[in-house]
């Protein structure tokens, strides 16, 4: 679910949505998007690539907000798992005021704030201007293909860790490095450690690279969204470096496309 921050943030249905009105541009040059374009595409979009993706539709949620006196912004949200079971998201963001351009995004468990906060792996944006309304669509396709590649290559990733077994200094390296570089505090590696050791979940699956970063993750439950997207790229890249110091740690933040040439 969207994070709502201010007074005038409210959850809003596509129905609704639609009969939201578009404003004039404010300058010369300003183009507004109505929001339930934006959304229907992407909606759309998603739907388009379900069998692709092998999703089922039902299992697809979500959430549409509004902000500002005259729903000047809005936020879309689509939750689904991806084959391998991993949350993955895509979400959109569309402004009639200029706070900021349109936006699809995608990413594993994605953080999306009215604040205007998004934490994905692979996001494509386009200020308003006259171009947007003939490219837009090719825009936000555009995106949703791109975060489909980070998926497979981030589904490929977390099997490489599924099926690494790792030592007991590996563990300990793992969770002081996660310590040192504030993915968690000295007051939960106890925890941490424990639920390496015992698992809450048979998911988490035993002694590999993949237990360890349930058992951090389990530990920071309920940390603030904000935080927690940036802790998690940063466990990633201490289990990559662990389990292949010669190769550079995957970044979870692999493209922000935004066609300059359009």
């Amino acid at each position: 679910m969207i994070m709502l921050s201010n007074p005038t943030d409210r959850h809003i249905s596509l129905q609704d949505l639609a009969a939201l009105p578009t404003p004039k541009g404010r300058t010369r040059t300003h183009y507004p998007l109505p929001h339930i374009d934006v959304a229907n595409t992407i909606r759309r979009g998603i739907m388009d690539r379900l069998s692709t993706w092998e999703i089922d539709p039902a299992d697809v949620e979500s959430d549409y907000v509004v902000s500002g006196e005259n729903a000047e912004r809005m936020f879309a949200l689509f939750t689904f798992k991806s084959k391998t079971g991993i949350n993955s998201c895509v979400a959109g963001k569309n402004a009639h005021d200029m706070r900021f351009p349109m936006v699809v995004a995608g990413g594993k468990s994605m953080s999306v704030c009215t604040n205007l906060d998004l934490f994905p792996a692979v996001q494509s944006k386009r200020k308003h201007t006259k171009h947007i309304i003939d490219q837009y669509r090719d825009i936000i396709h555009m995106g949703l293909d791109a975060a489909s590649g980070t998926w497979k290559a981030q589904d490929a990733r977390y099997q490489a860790w599924r099926d690494a077994p790792l030592g007991a200094q590996q563990v300990d390296h793992l969770l002081m490095s996660s310590m040192r570089e504030g993915v968690i505090p000295p007051s939960k590696l106890a925890n941490a450690y424990n639920q390496y050791q015992t698992p809450e979940f048979a998911e988490y699956g035993s002694g590999t690279a993949w237990t360890a970063h349930n058992a951090v993750t389990h530990v920071l439950r309920g940390s603030n969204p904000h935080h927690l997207a940036r802790k998690t790229t940063a466990l990633g890249s201490i289990i990559d470096a662990i389990l292949d110091p010669v190769v550079e740690p995957q970044s979870e933040i692999l493209w922000d496309v935004e066609p300059t040439a359009l």
